[in-house]
């Protein structure tokens, strides 16, 4: 088995042309392409003061609005996994690469949302946030992409206060 690394680079053309001098050292043809396998995975964590006003309606039912400032930091992990059968009568090439790149941007979130009270101490509730951050640059082995940071929670949970 031929193994040969991949970078997460934009020029796919560096990789073949390193693989065909590979096998046709060997006295091997031409690599042919099979399948190419790229998963992604991001993860996000977020830390946040956030403020909440509370208005209230009636006895039962409370209107309420929240805001935070603070940091959102992501993760961006690529994998690329290449694997074929190989040129006429060459042993099969398996070629694999992860790759991880992570920034932390600054972050904001605006919120609404409506509560009914059962009790003074248990309420349910039903929100919409809106969760933004600046640009997050990613960069890869030299291949740099920006993200846009930006998502709309609906939310709907029970609440219990002490």
């Amino acid at each position: 088995m031929i193994t040969a690394p991949v970078l997460a680079n934009p020029d796919f053309a560096e990789l073949v042309d390193g693989l065909n001098a590979a096998l046709n050292s060997m006295g091997y043809g031409d690599w042919v392409p099979g399948p190419i396998l790229f998963k992604e995975k991001l993860d996000v964590d977020r830390f946040m003061f956030v403020f909440n006003y509370d208005y209230k309606l009636s006895s039962d039912f409370t209107l309420f609005f929240n805001g935070g400032l603070g940091v959102l930091n992501a993760e961006h992990t690529l994998y690329i996994n290449l694997k074929t059968e190989g040129a006429a009568g060459a042993p099969p090439v398996d070629a694999s690469s992860k790759s991880k790149s992570d920034e932390t941007v600054f972050a904001y979130q605006l919120g609404a949302g409506l509560g009914y009270h059962f009790t003074e101490t248990v309420s349910l509730y039903g929100q919409v946030r809106y969760l933004a951050s600046m640009d997050i640059d990613f960069n890869h082995d030299g291949y740099k992409y920006d993200a846009k940071g930006s998502a709309i929670a609906y939310e709907l949970g029970l609440q219990y206060r002490f």
